[in-house]
């Protein structure tokens, strides 16, 4: 689902002055609801971000698990070695965008 301006701020009401064919966008103060319906975006987006990353590390894990099953150079060990590696590397990119997510959302709501 894309983020679309509409859902962030609202309905916006573009004018064109005649004379010197400008656009201009009046974007409404920043009250409490907007900033906690940004802030809501902010953490739909770290769980798709999340989700994706989840998805990632299942595939990643069925193809090390496929390469030792089918005997492509890859034994036992060294895919566990790198199931390992790859739950590690998951890990720490989800805490990342966990931190980042609070931040934004800290950032936001002031």
């Amino acid at each position: 689902m894309p983020l679309t301006l509409q859902r962030v701020v609202g309905s916006l009401n573009p004018s064109v002055d005649e004379g010197t064919g400008t656009v201009k966008v009046v974007i409404p103060k920043m009250n409490r609801d907007r900033r906690e319906g940004i802030a809501k975006l902010v953490k739909e987006s770290g769980e798709r971000a999340t989700n994706q990353m989840r998805g990632v590390r299942r595939e990643v894990m069925e193809g090390v698990k496929k390469a030792v099953k089918n005997g492509e150079g890859v034994g036992k060990d060294e895919g566990k070695r790198r199931e390992k590696e790859v739950d590690k590397l998951c890990r720490e990119y989800m805490a990342r965008i966990e931190g980042d997510v609070k931040e934004r959302v800290n950032e936001i709501l002031g």
